[in-house]
């Protein structure tokens, strides 16, 4: 609606599950997993953790704002990895790399599994030198931002 009655270039961006140190909503995923880690030792999963997301590492994503303001781009773009992981790696991930023994404890599911892939084809064309931290190396940054903000 926004593209078709206004005069301006408009760009939509679709953003993904975003994580990295700093994080304020401590929604489910990898900043609430790394959180629980290091406070409980224990990571609490919605079922087995067997639902799978795309997790954009908070750096990645500011990189590809800032790459479409400065070119100007417009029309629709969804800022995502275009690879989904489980919740289950994320907090196998995060246990393996917290430094400490951490608990990953499933639960009763109670509500059924759901899947969210993104299709990036359009953003590939569009920015084709764009590249992402795996999800391992996005979470050992988080970890590494995380622990300086504990000391500083």
């Amino acid at each position: 609606m926004l593209a078709s009655e206004g005069k301006a270039p408009l760009a939509v961006l679709r953003l993904t599950a975003i994580y990295g140190a700093g994080d304020t909503h401590n929604s489910y995923g990898p900043n609430r997993f790394l959180r629980q880690a290091l406070s409980e030792g224990r990571i609490a999963l919605f079922g087995d953790g067997e639902e799978s997301r795309d997790h954009l590492y908070v750096a990645d994503a500011v990189a590809l704002i800032l790459a479409v303001v400065a070119r100007g781009s417009t029309g629709l773009l969804n800022l995502a990895t275009g690879k989904s992981s489980t919740f289950r790696t994320v907090a196998d991930i995060i246990a393996a790399q917290s430094g400490r023994p951490v608990v990953i404890a499933p639960s009763v599911r109670q509500n059924p599994a759901t899947h969210r892939h993104f299709d990036i084809t359009n953003l590939l064309r569009a920015f084709p030198d764009a590249r992402f931290k795996s999800l391992a190396e996005g979470l050992a940054a988080t970890f590494a931002d995380v622990k300086a903000e504990t000391r500083g």
